[in-house]
């Protein structure tokens, strides 16, 4: 039996982001040839081709090309409202600036038409594809084979995706006849989640075989990858590290100059643009309290190297008067002003000096403070890896993991932080970018 892992790959994505630019162009043909009686003659080409790639653009941000992972009508309502809103206020100051005749095309109700002729459209298909989903993860059948001291971890991982199949586990020391037996049944996919021990011969060839039947065998790592988004610290050992593919990104020169240049345009532009921000933010946060609006403190950086850190003072100067302690959700020591700056990201608007300076890059692993690194360190494997490229104003854990302050938490963001380094570039970062995009709209900082 051929299996079927109802996941959207990255072609499958691009495919989507095609279809939609293909769907608006459309809706705005149409639209305009009801309000107007024609063809939009009237707007420029940088003005049609800013429209058609603002739509997937904000789309992505809101995570509407995510349909494998949307569950509900209301969730994919919500997504799609708010990235019609978003949409609308960006192509009204696209067509704004750069329309020729406000009256026809924009005044006449060109736009908004088929901006909501694309909503219907684009809510349709997506409901569809979506529905479709769900019915083929009801009948997912997924044989697990992993030791007993794996099995409850990965459980409970599996149950915090929301996973709607069934799940079954094999341990690799029972006796193979089991496995023949299980290996009857029809199985979407096999996750191998040995790692130190060598299978079985017997387990090993009924695992190829099977495999060459057209099962989908894949390594437990794979499966976290893929689903999870993130790396099972718990299931590492070196062989992963020496048989992975990637990691070549953190190294590459080629790589790193285009991800400076990105940096050095992106945080100059920024600071450009953010200036009347930044001297608004600054007023208020010293208007409500006594004290500096930019707080400095000391974080570590590349290879280790610390550095002095710039933010907005969202907490009373005397926060840390009894020593260094991790924020904490609803900290009483957050300002009024502060708890607003933290939760829209205004508070990290100053570490854009530290980009430009290059002591940070704009996507990477938060820098963490000296005093719980070397905590850290000594309690979490492989935690000085995050050290290996520089740490960034944004990251991969940062807009898919919730704020938190703890040993566990902080194993949890590293998880997240190895997929990072293992997967890392350009493209990888501009969709991070576009992600902390939504969680800045949506106040979704902690």
């Amino acid at each position: 039996m051929k299996s079927f892992a109802p996941l959207l790959r990255t072609n499958h994505k691009i495919a989507f982001v095609g279809l939609d630019m293909l769907l608006f162009m459309t809706a705005l043909f149409v639209a305009t040839a009801t309000r107007l009686g024609g063809s939009p003659d009237d707007i420029q080409l940088v003005e049609l081709l800013m429209l058609t790639f603002s739509v997937p653009v904000i789309q992505y941000i809101f995570g509407n090309y995510d349909l494998d992972h949307i569950s509900t009508f209301k969730q994919l309502a919500v997504r799609q409202g708010m990235a019609f809103v978003l949409t609308t206020l960006t192509a009204t100051a696209i067509t704004f600036i750069l329309t020729t005749d406000r009256v026809g095309f924009f005044g006449r109700g060109a736009l908004l038409g088929s901006l909501f002729l694309f909503l219907v459209i684009s809510v349709s298909y997506r409901f569809i594809v979506i529905s479709f989903f769900k019915a083929i993860k009801g009948r997912l059948k997924w044989l697990i084979l992993a030791d007993k001291s794996a099995q409850e971890t990965i459980s409970k991982d599996f149950s915090d995706l929301g996973f709607e199949g069934l799940i079954e586990f094999y341990n690799p020391d029972d006796n193979a006849d089991k496995l023949t037996k299980l290996l009857e049944s029809p199985w979407s996919t096999l996750v191998i989640a040995s790692r130190e021990k060598v299978l079985k011969p017997e387990i090993s060839s009924q695992i190829i075989a099977a495999k060459c039947a057209g099962v989908n065998a894949i390594t437990i790592t794979e499966f976290y990858e893929r689903h999870l988004r993130k790396v099972p610290l718990h299931l590492l050992d070196y062989h992963w590290f020496i048989n992975s593919a990637g990691f070549s990104s953190v190294s590459h020169p080629v790589q790193l100059r285009l991800k400076r240049l990105m940096d050095i345009a992106i945080s100059g532009t920024f600071l450009l643009l953010a200036s009347p921000v930044i001297l608004l933010v600054a007023a208020i946060v010293k208007l409500e309290s006594r004290g500096p609006a930019i707080y400095r403190q000391t974080r570590t950086g590349k290879d280790n190297q610390t550095f002095t850190i710039y933010k907005f003072r969202s907490m009373r100067t005397d926060a840390e008067k009894n020593g260094a302690v991790w924020a904490s959700k609803n900290d009483n020591r957050v300002t009024k002003v502060g708890r607003f700056i933290r939760l829209t990201r205004l508070d990290e608007l100053p570490q854009l000096w530290n980009v430009l300076k290059g002591e940070m890059s704009f996507v990477g692993p938060r820098p963490e403070r000296p005093e719980f690194n070397d905590m850290l360190k000594a309690q979490l494997p492989y935690y000085d890896l995050r050290h290996t490229l520089r740490p960034g104003l944004t990251g991969w854990a940062q807009v898919l993991y919730p704020y938190g302050a703890s040993i566990e938490d902080s194993k949890e963001k590293l998880q997240f932080e190895l997929y990072y380094i293992k997967h890392s570039s350009i493209f990888l970062d501009i969709m991070i970018i576009l992600k902390t995009i939504a969680v800045v709209v949506g106040a979704r900082g902690r």
